[in-house]
């Protein structure tokens, strides 16, 4: 059996002060940190977020609010696993972890189990608790 994931994107915290999810994925396998969180921080390598883009950008390298963000990453995780979107606020009883993805003063956040970490403080070994505290 699969280690599934739920990756929850959330709106950019200046647009909305509560972050609401603006949607979500479920993987069917591979849903580990030193795997999927890997997956989700090099999407991030990179990029940043705007609210409107602003004379001639890098779409590839900038991103129109979150839900631009969104449609790069699933992108990115399909090239790699079976994954689909899913309703926002749909649960898993059968699900080993729950990835929630941020963009706060300019930065990407990636959350695993409600632990956060700042992109460039990411460490998928410390984030499946392989390596020891």
């Amino acid at each position: 059996m699969g280690t599934h994931a739920v990756t929850r994107i959330h709106e950019m915290k200046s647009l909305d002060e509560n972050e609401k999810v603006i949607c979500q994925f479920f993987r069917h396998f591979d849903g580990y940190p030193t795997e999927h969180g890997n997956d989700i921080a090099e999407c991030m390598e990179g990029k940043t977020v705007t609210n409107g883009y602003c004379g001639n950008v890098d779409k590839t390298k900038v991103m129109n609010r979150m839900g631009t963000f969104a449609t790069h990453l699933s992108w990115h995780i399909h090239t790699k696993a079976s994954a689909e979107m899913e309703e926002t606020g749909s649960e898993h009883s059968y699900c080993d972890y729950t990835y929630d993805i941020y963009y706060r003063d300019d930065k990407f956040v990636i959350a695993v189990d409600g632990k956060e970490y700042p992109l460039d403080e990411w460490d998928a070994e410390k984030a499946e608790g392989v390596e020891e505290e």
